[in-house]
């Protein structure tokens, strides 16, 4: 049963997308909003409220950041766009319903989409798909990851929350976005064990798409690889050997394109087998 809630504009709210202990997520749509699916989130209790007024928050200190830097970029008279408002949602609107026992609401939408079916949590590749990425596919979700953090660290903010049913891809069109921030933490200077753990903990994610192993040996055997420079570069964004994000997003590019021509890889997946 669809249900209206109001804001400053009235949101029709359909079906239940999925929850946790803290959270629930719903479509939503807005007559404001035509073409675009929106996302309602909600905390289980008004308990949740603080921390989804501080998630509102830091949204909207990402979007500020990413408009300025994208104004600055358009100055230099320089094609295409930077585009770091894809990796996170944008918030519309955040309200407290009295309806709904005084919980506040979040309303959302993603530059990364225009329906929310777009978007794949990186854990159902493997759990509810029963696939396994190639290691190009890995190339460019891993790529778009560690730009993502670069930006949000870089603002002073960390993402709390890089496991893989947080991380979203668009498949067709190869975009990356983090769906939760609300264990995200701003206001100082990220640290290096902040830096190597955010590093760790994306890369981690992304070689569970390979393999499902902790370590990244099984790639070994994948014909794409024709060196272990790739591998051992997964190595070493997990081991924590970088200290600035930036550096690790350009040197992890750096090895990709030394390995494999610069040109659109399809999102490319194989059935998993009895090893995988």
């Amino acid at each position: 049963m669809e249900t209206i809630i109001e804001g400053n504009e009235k949101y029709i709210v359909h079906n239940l997308l999925g929850e946790n202990k803290q959270f629930r997520y719903y479509r939503a749509s807005s007559d404001k909003h035509i073409g675009q699916e929106l996302m309602l989130k909600i905390g289980i209790t008004p308990e949740q409220n603080g921390i989804l007024d501080y998630e509102a928050y830091i949204l909207k200190v990402l979007l500020e950041k990413a408009s300025e830097l994208e104004e600055s970029y358009a100055k230099l008279e320089k094609e295409g766009q930077l585009n770091y408002q894809i990796g996170f949602p944008t918030l519309v609107e955040t309200f407290i319903s009295k309806e709904q026992d005084g919980r506040r609401i979040l309303i959302l939408k993603f530059a990364a989409a225009d329906t929310l079916t777009e978007l794949l949590p990186i854990s159902m590749i493997r759990s509810r798909h029963k696939v396994r990425v190639d290691p190009k596919t890995s190339a460019w979700i891993l790529g778009k990851l560690l730009k993502i953090i670069a930006f949000a660290h870089n603002e002073e903010i960390t993402v709390g929350n890089l496991t893989s049913d947080n991380i979203l891809v668009v498949r067709e069109h190869h975009l990356v976005t983090i769906l939760d921030w609300s264990s995200a933490d701003f206001g100082e200077e990220v640290s290096r064990t902040e830096v190597n753990q955010e590093i760790s903990d994306a890369t981690k994610a992304v070689i569970k798409l390979l393999d499902g192993k902790s370590k990244p040996v099984l790639l070994l055997q994948d014909e794409q690889l024709t060196n272990d420079s790739y591998v051992d570069f997964l190595a070493s964004l997990m081991r924590g050997d970088f200290n600035d994000t930036h550096q690790a997003h350009s040197a992890f590019y750096k090895t990709v394109e030394a390995l494999w021509k610069r040109e659109f890889h399809p999102y490319t997946t194989f059935p998993l087998t009895k090893e995988n």
